[in-house]
């Protein structure tokens, strides 16, 4: 089953995507799951990360990325809220 396959199944308001996955880039993978998907929020994380990442990720409708080191439950909620409207 594929990614984007899982993600209708499940339906979640957010996707936390590492930028280097096996098989298919992390930035490709998540443009193909935003495709036709309102109210999806993708994330992009990586252990380290290029200047690029952040503008990559919001260029192709992700709410943004984070090194790993970075990621917090605070910032996941934050990232959430954004694509939800509503405060956990």
């Amino acid at each position: 089953m594929t990614r984007v396959m899982k993600v209708d199944d499940i339906a979640p308001d957010l996707v936390l995507m590492d930028v280097q996955m096996p098989g298919m880039h992390g930035f490709e993978s998540a443009a193909s799951m935003l495709r036709g998907r309102l109210g999806l929020g993708v994330a992009m994380t990586r252990m380290v990360g290029s200047d690029d990442y952040p503008h990559m990720a919001l260029e192709l409708g992700g709410v943004g990325f984070m090194k790993k080191r970075d990621l917090s439950a605070a910032a996941l909620r934050g990232m959430k809220n954004g694509v939800t409207g509503r405060e956990l």
